[in-house]
């Protein structure tokens, strides 16, 4: 799908008094008109060897800028000898030339005048020379027949004959003639092939060829005899190969540099002339023909990357032209052909590659050197229209290969539609205006267009092939164009050289009409330094790129020529586009080492190929990757743009990528692999965008189709405008109006918006949550009614109305079933098979037996795999039962509707006492009392159960419900119960339980609640023990004391409740009030005493084990967290990588990792390993909260047992300060000092110790000494105590 294009030519003209040397590739009747080159790659000039009038060889070094220098003179005459080869040694400075006569000359080149001198002769004559690609060796071949090798200074290395013994020998397979075996490496002789009957004409010239790593060279030479053969040697001279002997091959030979292939020129049978592919063995593999119009192949040469092959060919007259053919998909085809009119040359002599360029071909000839720079760029249609056909036109010598890519995506080297042309063509363009299917070819004799025009096709069928419109001549005054562009209708614009009288060449730029090729205007374009592209792009403007990357415009009406932007680099592919929100002319450029730049902006430093749409740009990079961005963005950021990206296959390149707003398309790029075979791919940046535009247009069915058919999230046509879609949910019902199609959306519907998730614009800033809530379910409801017109189903849409019922939140399958219940037997089995789709057989079933429908049920069942005997008995029975509240209930107890079982029970309980007969009333109640039991459903039978007449009823659930709580240990709300159920002595007997005295006493004692039940003094009594004791069991020691105080006289016992709960003023205020000062010495003193020494031991007791705790931390702290890892795996060290594990079920014993990787190791998803380490984490836990001595996870236990202790201590605050007012009340003012003195001492220790105990841990984590381990979690500080609990009183003064 690619063409090769002229970017420039640079002609290094000699003088008209000069005549030139016969070259290495004329014929030996050529006249003396001819050139030869060497190339000095680091200084960037070429060295000609030239005659002049007076017969004398002159070698001329010609710079960059067409500065010529004569820097030697050969002393030999012009022609008594031919050139037998010419190199310019870079690291010598000299150029050596070889004469067949056998002089070898050298020339310094670095000399001002030039030192020439002779180094040597062969007086038997050199028949071919060349040098290594290295310039170490040089390989002669004498008329005797000896191969010399030689070194830079010419010391020969090795001298053999050229015909030698082979270096392997054959290998008798056992079979076949020895006219049929295969002879690998051998001589081939032995083989005696029969000789070509047919002998083509042969100018005897031998030609040697290096490969391109200098390990081998190969030998063409014409036999005498036997025809022309290639030998293959190595580097040392010895022979590796000898190739088969054919009399149709001819002396040009070039090895290709990649090393696999020598192409070989030849003819065939049919006289045309051939190129032949030569392996290293000898044996041939492939060709081709180079047509019945090619007579001979003067010379081959391939350019340094292999890619392209340039063949110097001769006609029927004998005019030499050249030919440059490429590979695609195993195809040969000619891409351009140079002849040497165009060229301005009188006659082509010789032609080489540049050393480092590539793309970068010399051609020599009677008068001076043309230096053509091509590049290797697609011919496609860029027009942004709905009609373009996005076609492709391959160049085949004197044929166009024409595709139209959007409806026909034939790959190389086949072609929908082949166009013949009177001559192979030079340069192809589009029409960049108007549909973009018609094309201009510009001809090689450079004074001819061609004009095709082609109508549009929406499928393959409607394809025609393109029309010659017309065949139009250029104007003299147009020059040598070598470019072409079609801009705006009837008008072409050229881009060439026009000569001027004194012999230099001016680049022009010119505008023709297509209508008669008249010229227009023609620009000199002097202020543009060797313009090299010329395009006409989609915006409508000519773009012309100069070798400075400058970038200009040329108005189309007057020719003028206007600077737009300065690209940092040259670039060899230019285009350009308006940008919508300024209007401004956005310029992207590609260099030739693949730097891709919009305007001064780097885009990418590895970019392949590039393709500019109105709306996007679009490039491939090295790194195997498509990359889509918005020309919006692109215009509108100045940093670093993010746009989409998608891999693609190795070298993959863009071939076109047809944008058209106006039409339902866009979203599809054509990409060709390096081998030539062509992928169509649709990024996901350019669906979405075309789905936004259907969605502008509100074509919903065809955004539909395209979110389908590139799995593209459906939720994304209602989120991206969701106002929108509201309003056009019945428009989006009309248009779709297939019920597959809506069932597909509807059940791709979620609570999300994907807008802001999965399609969120590259580099956007951070958004709210996309959580939609109700999302699914308010479109469903909203479709649903578009797809029912007054309660009905449209035709067709009953699947569709299932589906929204079943994909809202929560699913309605009962409504789904009651709308499929009064259909049609037929439509009712479509709608149930539909439903069983979407949902699950048995909540099917469990749904139609929710809406009470039996034969339906029976229906659902049959499609399950239930087993008969069991679902046919159930629903045999259910149908028998006659009372139709019953029948619900049994279905809904079945369903587990517990509330709605309950509902219609007590229905058919009422209808049961009422006189409905159909079950004895006593026994359905024992069933409804059971259920309520079962389902505890107490509150709502009682609801459902009203009046009088069941005010017994009520009593008797009332009741049960209260045994339920009491079971249950509810002891508060089953008081409340019997309280509601009449029950008294049950009521006090709960509400003692609960703890709450004081109402159960209340009505115990009250005679107005149930006379019959009022408890007598002894019964209060033991009421008000029982009670007591129950909350001293609970250590509600006031609570205990104040009902013995209030209910009993047990003041002894009260006193001593309240001592155990150290309320020692309460205690003592008690005494008084009873009038028991006995108790004070009795009870409270010796309580207070036992309290002291208790609390004394306790604050010795916290005091040590604090301080044993920080002593242990701080010599913990004290070690390295690496001798603790050491210490706790055993001499192993854990990683200290959160994905990282030391052994893994799965992981490869190859790989081991230490504590200081930093690996990011997926963890293993397995269920085994999930187990394992579940139980790891477990035992990891254990050994965490046991705080092994000397293990990683003792400080972390260290710190927290810490934190309880201060607790401890908090808490001992209020209790000392009570126990100390005590003390200080019976006048024990030493233990009360001695009591608060240690318990200050410890305070002080605690407030001193704590900020590095628990701050500390921040520093070690921050210096990353504890790791990634997620069980060294941090311990949070406590809240400290205070010296609120000191009395002053007892502080000892100094």
């Amino acid at each position: 799908m690619r063409n090769l294009v002229i970017l420039t030519e640079q002609t290094f003209e000699l003088p008209a008094s000069q005549y030139l040397l016969t070259g290495q590739n004329a014929p030996e009747d050529q006249p003396s008109s001819s050139v030869a080159i060497a190339q000095d790659v680091a200084g960037e000039q070429h060295f000609l060897v030239v005659g002049d009038n007076d017969n004398s060889v002159h070698i001329v070094a010609v710079s960059p800028q067409g500065v010529q220098q004569q820097i030697g003179t050969l002393p030999v005459a012009a022609g008594s000898s031919r050139l037998a080869g010419v190199q310019y040694l870079m690291e010598r400075e000299t150029v050596v030339v070889v004469l067949e006569s056998g002089e070898i000359f050298t020339v310094d080149a670095a000399a001002a005048t030039g030192d020439v001198e002779l180094v040597g002769a062969v007086d038997a004559g050199i028949a071919g020379a060349a040098w290594s690609p290295d310039e170490e060796v040089l390989a002669l071949v004498t008329s005797e027949d000896r191969l010399l090798l030689m070194t830079q200074e010419f010391e020969v290395l090795t001298e053999v004959p050229v015909e030698q013994a082979v270096s392997s020998q054959h290998v008798a397979l056992g079979w076949g003639s020895a006219e049929t075996q295969y002879h690998g490496r051998g001589d081939g002789e032995s083989a005696g092939p029969a000789a070509d009957s047919a002998v083509a004409p042969d100018d005897k010239r031998l030609q040697i060829t290096w490969r391109g790593d200098g390990a081998f060279f190969a030998v063409s030479r014409a036999e005498a005899t036997r025809g022309r053969e290639l030998r293959v040697y190595t580097r040392e001279g010895a022979q590796h190969s000898t190739g088969e002997q054919t009399q149709r091959l001819g002396a040009a030979t070039s090895w290709r540099p990649s090393g696999r292939l020598v192409a070989q020129g030849g003819h065939a049978e049919d006289g045309g002339a051939v190129v032949v592919f030569v392996e290293r063995n000898g044996m041939r593999h492939g060709g081709f023909a180079l047509g019945a119009e090619v007579q001979r192949v003067a010379a081959l040469a391939w350019n340094g990357d292999s890619t392209v092959l340039a063949a110097v060919v001769a006609a029927a007259d004998g005019a030499l032209a050249v030919q440059l053919w490429t590979e695609s998909n195993y195809a040969w085809r000619q891409k351009q052909q140079l002849r040497a009119d165009a060229l301005g040359l009188a006659a082509i002599s010789h032609v080489r590659w540049d050393a480092e360029d590539a793309t970068r071909l010399l051609v020599a000839g009677g008068r001076g050197v043309v230096a053509i720079a091509v590049h290797s760029t697609p011919c496609v249609a860029r027009a942004a229209s709905p009609d373009c056909n996005a076609a492709a036109c391959v160049v085949d010598g004197a044929r166009l290969l024409h595709t139209p890519l959007a409806v026909a995506q034939v790959p190389p080297p086949m072609a929908l539609h082949t166009l013949p042309l009177p001559e192979p063509p030079t340069h192809v363009a589009f029409e960049a205006s108007g549909a973009g299917n018609a094309f201009v070819a510009l001809l090689a004799d450079r004074q001819t267009l061609v004009c095709f025009e082609c109508g549009a096709a929406q499928t393959v069928r409607d394809a025609r092939p393109p029309r010659q419109r017309c065949v139009l001549r250029l104007d003299a005054a147009v020059g040598v164009p070598h470019q072409v562009a079609w801009p705006r209708p009837q008008l072409a614009v050229l881009l060439g050289q026009r000569r001027t009288a004194g012999g230099t060449a001016q680049p022009v730029l010119a505008a023709v009409s297509l209508d008669d090729g008249a010229r227009l205007w023609t620009t000199v374009l002097d202020g543009c330094a060797d313009p090299q592209v010329l395009v006409a792009t989609a915006a409508g403007c000519v773009l012309l790129a100069g070798a400075d990357g400058q970038v200009f415009t040329a108005d189309l009406d007057t020719g003028r020529v206007t600077a737009v932007v300065q690209l940092p680099a040259v670039c060899v592919e230019v285009d350009a586009c308006e940008t919508e929100h300024s209007g401004e002319l956005l310029v992207i450029g590609r260099t030739l080492r693949g730097h891709l730049y919009a305007g001064t902006r780097l885009l990418s430093t590895a970019c392949l190929s590039f393709f500019l749409r109105r709306d996007a740009l679009l490039y491939t990079t090295s790194a195997h990757e498509l990359h889509v961005v918005s020309v919006d963005v692109l215009a509108q950021t100045d940093g670093d743009v993010r746009g989409e990206t998608r891999r693609v296959e190795r070298g993959a390149v863009i071939v076109v990528a047809p944008a058209a707003p106006e039409k339902e398309a866009g979203d599809w790029v054509v990409l060709q692999m390096p081998r030539g075979n062509i992928e169509t791919v649709r990024p996901r940046a350019l669906v979405l965008a075309a789905v936004h535009r259907m969605l502008q247009l509100r074509h919903y069915r065809s955004a539909l189709l395209a979110c389908r058919r590139n799995r593209i999230d459906m939720n994304f046509l209602c989120d991206y405008q969701p106002e929108a879609f509201a309003e056009d949910v019945a428009e989006f019902v009309a248009q779709i109006d297939d019920s597959d199609l809506l069932s597909l959306f509807i059940s791709g519907l979620r609570d999300e918006d994907v807008t802001r998730s999965m399609y969120r614009a590259p580099g956007s800033a951070d958004e709210p949550p996309a959580d939609v809530e109700g999302k699914t379910t308010r479109i469903c409801r909203a479709l649903r009614d578009a797809m029912q017109k007054d309660g009905a189903v449209r035709h067709g849409l009953l699947p569709a109305v299932l589906t929204t019922l079943m994909c809202q939140h929560p699913p309605d399958i009962a409504a789904a079933l009651v709308l499929i219940l009064p259909l049609p037997s037929d439509e009712r089995d479509a709608g149930l098979t539909h439903l069983l789709f979407l949902a699950d057989v048995d909540r099917v079933y469990d749904a139609a037996l929710g809406i009470y429908e039996l034969p339906l049920a029976l229906l659902v069942a049959q499609r399950s795999q239930r087993d008969p005997r069991e679902y046919l008995p159930l629903l045999s029975s259910l149908h028998a039962i006659s009372n139709e509240k019953y029948r619900r209930y049994r279905i809904d107890a079945l369903l587990q509707r517990n509330t709605l079982a309950l509902e219609h029970l007590c229905g058919a309980f009422m209808q049961c006492v009422e006189g409905d007969s159909f079950m004895d009333v006593e026994e359905l109640w024992r069933e409804l009392v059971q259920f309520v039991k079962a389902q505890e459903l107490f509150q709502s039978a009682v609801r459902l159960l009203p009046g009088d007449a069941m005010a017994s009823r009520v009593l008797e659930l009332r009741a049960c419900h209260a045994e339920h709580l009491v079971q249950a240990e509810n002891w508060s709300q089953a008081a409340a119960a019997y309280l509601a159920a009449r029950k008294i002595p049950q009521a006090v007997d709960a509400f003692i339980q609960a703890r709450e005295w004081r109402t159960a006493m209340a009505i115990a004692g009250d005679a107005s609640i149930d006379g019959a039940c009022t408890l007598g003094p002894q019964q209060l009594y033991e009421l008000a023990v029982r009670a007591s004791e129950l909350l001293a069991e609970h250590h509600e020691f006031r609570e205990a004391a104040a009902v013995l105080l209030e209910y009993t006289q047990e003041d002894e016992n009260a006193v001593e409740l309240l001592v155990r709960g150290s309320y020692w003023a309460e205690a003592m205020r008690c005494a008084a009030a009873r009038d028991r000062a006995d108790l004070v010495e009795t009870t409270i003193r010796p309580g207070v005493m036992s309290a002291a020494d208790t609390l004394r031991d306790d604050i010795v007791e916290l005091s040590e084990s604090f301080a044993a705790k920080h002593t242990r931390l701080k010599e913990v702290r004290a070690k390295p967290i690496e001798e603790l890892l050491m210490a706790t795996t055993g001499g192993h060290m854990e990683s200290r990588d959160d994905n990282v594990e030391v052994m893994s079920d799965t992981a490869s014993m190859t790989s081991q990792f230490t504590t200081f990787s930093m690996t990011n190791i997926s963890q293993t998803t397995g269920s085994t390993a999930r187990r394992i380490s579940k139980s790891r984490r477990k035992k990891e836990e254990r050994k965490r909260v046991r705080g092994k001595k000397g293990s990683i996870y003792e400080e972390a236990h260290l710190v927290e047992s810490l934190a309880r202790a201060v607790d401890r201590i908090r808490v001992h605050q209020t209790a000392i300060r009570d126990l100390n007012l005590a003390l200080v009340l019976f006048d024990c003012l030493g233990i009360a000092e001695e009591l608060q003195d240690t318990f200050l001492e410890l305070v002080n220790r605690v407030l001193a110790s704590v900020d590095w105990i628990f701050d500390q841990q921040q520093v070690r984590l921050a210096a990353g000494a504890l790791g990634a381990n997620e069980q060294l979690s941090i311990v949070s500080k406590p809240t400290l105590p205070t010296y609120a609990w000191k009395l002053d009183c007892l502080e000892q003064g100094e």
